[in-house]
């Protein structure tokens, strides 16, 4: 299916102001995402990569979801103003709940095995993870070249982290029993824990052709 072809041939870039009054919604969520970038910026400048006010969500995850909304917002700034927000919503939640599914799983790895409290939450963000269906649906999401790349890197990465015994921040301890002998230091911990989120983002922000 392709995807819908939003172009008004002939049409001339309106005003920022006319813009604001046309598509109220998308110009509201482009402000909300500059201005989260913004915060980024300064909260990384001054108090480190963890936002505790969040708890401790590291301020990276912010900087992917406000590029990817603006990123959204642009590639679909000739469909209707509604349809591109809730587009950029889909696609920033499940860039946010599929992580973080995939995280929760790989400390399990069989589900069966979770507590039950544990279950419910998984199962929660795999149904959030899985809203991007509706993107795919609509033909405005697809893989593409680049996305399936990032995916490549993203499960590499991933089986990287796992072949180390999945080491955690909190702690810098391995949590299975490594298959590869190497000890990471908690900087080469974090950095492959956003290397791996990074490629997880990239899936999502090519997945517009």
């Amino acid at each position: 299916m392709e995807a819908p072809d939003f172009s008004e041939p002939g049409s001339r870039a309106p005003s920022l102001s006319r813009r604001a009054l046309k598509r109220p919604l998308s110009m509201l969520s482009a402000a909300g995402a500059a201005a989260l970038i913004l915060f980024v910026v300064v909260h990384l400048a001054r108090q480190g990569v963890y936002v505790e006010e969040l708890n401790f969500v590291d301020a990276t995850t912010l900087l992917m979801v406000a590029v990817l909304v603006l990123r959204s917002l642009y590639k679909l700034r000739r469909a209707s103003d509604l349809q591109a927000v809730s587009l950029a919503l889909i696609a920033s939640l499940s860039f946010v709940f599929g992580f973080e599914a995939i995280y929760k799983w790989s400390f399990y790895i069989f589900p069966w095995k979770m507590p039950p409290a544990e279950l419910r939450e998984w199962v929660i963000q795999i149904a959030v993870g899985m809203v991007a269906i509706s993107g795919f649906a609509q033909g405005i999401f697809h893989f593409t070249r680049a996305s399936l790349i990032s995916a490549v890197g993203f499960l590499f990465l991933w089986l990287l982290w796992l072949a180390l015994g999945f080491p955690q921040l909190w702690n810098g301890q391995a949590y299975y029993q490594p298959l590869l002998p190497v000890t990471l230091e908690w900087n080469m911990i974090y950095l492959l824990n956003r290397a791996a989120k990074l490629a997880f983002f990239l899936i999502y922000f090519f997945l517009y052709a």
